[in-house]
């Protein structure tokens, strides 16, 4: 007679297989779970050394921008014998400037000036030129002006309106224009955001195209850009006292301000290593 479970009244015999039946079960579970992780890790294995190849993608993104500000830069000089004349037409010339950039609206925080003096050594370097021992030596007397033009969109004129009148009062030499855009690094890193993606998606079509199956890595290089401030050529130089006293005498040609947009690049190279 089997032998029965005092709080069941049920044999003790099905309590037993039932425990032996789950313990079979856990080993066999336990068993496949080993031999799962076994054939994963091989799996891992033969992947990591299997071989790969790499393609570099050229990434590009471009936006058209206008320019917000312009800086000017210019210089009234003089040269001679009598220190203190010169003084005196330097401070005078900087006085006109100064009147004739207010009534063109430019603002005094825009406006800085440097006024230095220095040897003339100019004759020294003339191929004719006789002993210079016994002569006075001439003295150079200038004052630069850098000059900032805000809203330049709704001012395109002005530059060279500023141009003419300053060279008529005396400018000798005006140094290239510097365009500025107010928000241009932030342009600049949303178009580096934008060249990877376009880097990715050419490399992603690219790779499927020679039968890659999988992206194993990614490098990105910083490419070439331009996206430093926008300098353009000297608008002009005038070098003969002559020909500013009578500009009818010589030629002066400006450099117009450039309007309308410019191209803003971004490039990266991204190289893809796959299989």
């Amino acid at each position: 007679m089997a032998d029965l479970n005092p709080n069941t009244n049920e044999p003790r015999y099905n309590f037993l297989n039932f425990s032996i039946i789950v313990t079979l079960f856990s080993f066999l579970i336990l068993a496949m779970l080993l031999g799962g992780s076994v054939v994963y890790f091989q799996y891992l294995r033969y992947k990591s050394e299997a071989k790969t190849s790499k393609i570099e993608i050229l990434g590009i993104a471009e936006e058209k921008v206008k320019y917000d500000k312009l800086t000017m830069a210019f210089v009234i000089s003089k040269s001679g014998t009598d220190s203190s004349e010169l003084n005196k037409q330097i401070d005078e010339l900087t006085i006109k400037a100064l009147d004739m950039l207010a009534k063109n609206a430019i603002k005094k925080e825009n406006i800085q000036t440097v006024k230095n003096s220095y040897p003339d050594y100019s004759d020294q370097y003339k191929t004719n030129s006789n002993s210079d021992l016994g002569k006075v030596k001439k003295t150079i007397f200038d004052v630069r002006f850098t000059v900032k033009i805000d809203d330049l969109q709704n001012n395109l004129n002005l530059p060279n309106t500023l141009a003419k009148e300053l060279t008529a009062i005396g400018v000798n030499q005006f140094d290239p224009y510097n365009y500025e855009i107010t928000n241009q690094r932030a342009i600049c890193d949303e178009l580096k955001t934008d060249a990877i993606v376009d880097a990715h998606e050419k490399g992603v079509t690219q790779i499927k195209a020679i039968g890659g199956n999988e992206i194993v890595s990614t490098q990105i290089q910083a490419g070439g850009d331009s996206c430093t401030n926008f300098i353009y050529p000297i608008p002009f130089l005038v070098q003969d006292d002559k020909m500013m006293a009578n500009p009818s005498q010589g030629q002066i040609t400006t450099t117009e301000v450039v309007a309308g947009e410019k191209n803003i690049t971004q490039q990266v190279t991204v190289t893809f290593e796959y299989r």
